[in-house]
């Protein structure tokens, strides 16, 4: 039974983890995770692309400061996108298992 309280509190501390870095993504990124239409055309964005100029190259110009911010950003929404995937498959995989 210990063992089985151990695992419930990492689980709890995860998803605790897991929901507070979501929030903070959302924040960021302007999104609303309580509307749903919101969050559908989040999830329905296409795959960002990679990148095309190594940062670390160059001279570090107005127009480089601004692709990295835009970069930030792309690579922010595209975190958020897998987290709540993530936070969807832990919660169902959770739900199956224990009722």
């Amino acid at each position: 039974m210990q063992m089985n309280d151990n695992l419930t509190q990492r689980l709890e501390a995860s998803m605790e983890a897991l929901n507070i870095r979501i929030a903070r993504l959302a924040m960021a990124l302007d999104v609303s995770l309580d509307d749903s239409t919101e969050v559908a055309a989040l999830m329905a964005m296409p795959q960002a692309g990679t990148v095309v100029v190594e940062r670390r190259s160059g001279s570090g110009s107005a127009s480089q400061i601004g692709l990295t911010s835009e970069r930030r950003r792309v690579h922010q929404r595209e975190e958020l996108r897998g987290l709540l995937v993530l936070r969807y498959h832990m919660e169902t995989t959770s739900l199956n298992d224990n009722g």
